[in-house]
């Protein structure tokens, strides 16, 4: 199977977890996917304040930060709009604020992305 931006698995690639944080993705990530840039994605949640609450995007902290760098989720440069992460409300949400049709095509593909992972980490715990 090819892997694309439009695919849930070439979706599902990009979805990160970290010790005690949700599924999470980040906004150069959901940037290519919504075709758009990492400045619109800040914009966008900067005016639309009611449609992203604090629970749904996160700052990351030094050691995760050092973590995801280590695991080259991140270059050793990652600016400030990289430290954060988006979480399936917030991943989901930016097709609410970007009306291009590449966002209504590929918001059903990053919700069933990160349903595919809530699907998977529930099978490992009640196998384990």
């Amino acid at each position: 199977m090819t892997f694309t931006l439009e695919t849930v698995s070439g979706i599902r690639v990009r979805i990160f977890t970290l010790p005690d944080r949700p599924p999470f993705m980040i906004a150069a990530d959901l940037a290519e996917i919504y075709a758009t840039r990492v400045c619109a994605i800040t914009q966008a949640i900067r005016r639309n304040p009611e449609r992203f609450p604090e629970d749904f995007i996160f700052t990351f902290t030094e050691a995760e930060m050092d973590l995801l760098k280590a695991q080259n989720v991140f270059s050793m440069k990652a600016n400030r709009a990289l430290q954060r992460g988006f979480t399936h409300a917030a991943a989901y949400g930016l097709s609410a604020v970007f009306k291009t049709p590449v966002a209504a095509r590929v918001s059903v593909a990053v919700h069933r992305a990160f349903a595919a992972v809530d699907q998977r980490a529930i099978r490992e715990v009640l196998l384990s």
